[in-house]
């Protein structure tokens, strides 16, 4: 399954599950059959450094996250805020790819590892940790 997919899927489950609190992720894996569950919820940056992170992406072969929060526009105003959920995920191909919704269009964005920031960096640090 190419990474699309996958975060395709994933952000599927999300729309299902709800929202996660601010400043939470929730984990999402899939099972052999494809299908993604949940798995827990807690503060992403702690969530990647924890063993269990390894190794279920060394498991699965994937680990996904989806947080809730506010975004700016780039080059917004703080005025300018919106409820946004991201989904990402990375697989142990170093493969990452995320999708953000804006909570108050339904509109979505994808990205297939061309964004930056420190999620993206903690989920590239926990794929080279278990795939080295």
């Amino acid at each position: 399954m190419n990474i699309k997919d996958l975060v395709e899927r994933i952000e599927a489950l999300a729309d299902e599950h709800g929202e996660v609190a601010d400043g939470s992720a929730g984990v999402f894996l899939m099972n052999e059959n494809t299908e993604p569950y949940f798995v827990g919820e807690g503060d992403p940056y702690d969530i990647l450094q924890q063993t269990e992170a390894g190794m279920a992406l060394a498991i699965h072969g994937h680990f996904g996250l989806i947080c809730y929060g506010w975004a700016t526009p780039i080059g917004g105003s703080a005025f300018e805020r919106r409820r946004v959920r991201l989904v990402t995920v990375v697989n142990t191909y170093k493969e990452m790819g995320s999708v953000v919704r804006f909570m108050d269009t339904n509109e979505s964005e994808f990205d297939c590892g061309e964004s930056s920031g420190a999620l993206k960096d903690a989920m590239m640090e926990l794929a080279e940790r278990v795939v080295g």
